[in-house]
């Protein structure tokens, strides 16, 4: 059980978290990547560190089955 705190903390932690760099950088990729699953090495850095840079490469559904290997079925 966690105590009232914590709860806050982890509350405030994910509220304060930086908008992903797809929205950040407003990727012309966003609507394809989002609906056919594919994932660039921005996006990958931002869901292994928060960190939020722009993207210089092509997304693919490599780098988002890494991310989210449990999701993706072909």
């Amino acid at each position: 059980m966690i105590d009232q705190d914590g709860e806050i903390r982890l509350l405030t932690a994910i509220l304060e978290q930086p908008a992903p760099p797809c929205e950040a950088h407003k990727c012309e990729f966003r609507a394809k990547c989002a609906s056919d699953k594919l994932a660039c090495s921005a996006f990958t850095e931002y869901m292994q560190s928060a960190v939020v840079r722009r993207s210089t490469g092509i997304p693919s559904r490599a780098r988002y089955t890494q991310l989210f290997p449990k999701e993706v079925t072909l």
